[in-house]
């Protein structure tokens, strides 16, 4: 029986609860969502499944000037909306290396590429679950929506006016 690389799926899973959580605290729309979901899915299938059709696919690529030049312009337009939007790029770049971290350890404990990928899947899917449901569970269950801070306030605030209440008539009750 193969051991799974315990450690870096952990990193992988942690990575995606980190990036989901910050997808429900922005209340993105349901197409980022698919993009997310997306990302997910390809990078694991570039990881594992189509590796070497991709590097064969570069390799052939990049022989010519037309490709070079792709590649300058595609990394330049990559480093502008790197700049642009640093805060998002950046867990893009820890979901990567976790993933490919993954990847490495998942190849050296014995894992073939369609066992890797249905790992790799499940945990990528797992932890986007996870963040959307703590951040749900935190925020939406736990604590009142303002209606109901709202009603909180006017109840507290009867619970004052009638106790005020209580306290004069005591106060100005005298026995006879």
């Amino acid at each position: 029986m193969k051991k799974l690389p315990w450690l870096s799926l952990t990193l992988l899973l942690a990575a995606y609860t980190t990036l989901s959580w910050l997808l429900y605290r922005s209340n993105v729309t349901w197409q980022l969502w698919a993009i997310v979901l997306g990302l997910a899915l390809t990078q694991a299938f570039l990881l594992t499944t189509f590796s070497q059709g991709v590097q064969r696919f570069l390799e052939k690529w990049l022989r010519s000037d037309l490709g070079y030049f792709s590649v300058i312009l595609l990394l330049a337009m990559l480093g502008v909306f790197f700049l642009a939007w640093f805060h998002f790029f950046g867990h893009l770049l820890v979901l990567l290396s976790a993933e490919i971290l993954a990847r490495l350890d998942l190849r050296r404990a014995g894992y073939t590429r369609l066992e890797a990928l249905m790992i790799l899947v499940l945990v990528s899917l797992l932890g986007l679950s996870v963040g959307g449901t703590a951040y749900y569970y935190k925020y939406r269950l736990l604590q009142p929506t303002p209606i109901e801070q709202h009603q909180e306030i006017e109840d507290s605030s009867l619970m004052l006016a009638a106790q005020s209440i209580s306290i004069a008539k005591i106060a100005r009750f005298e026995p006879n």
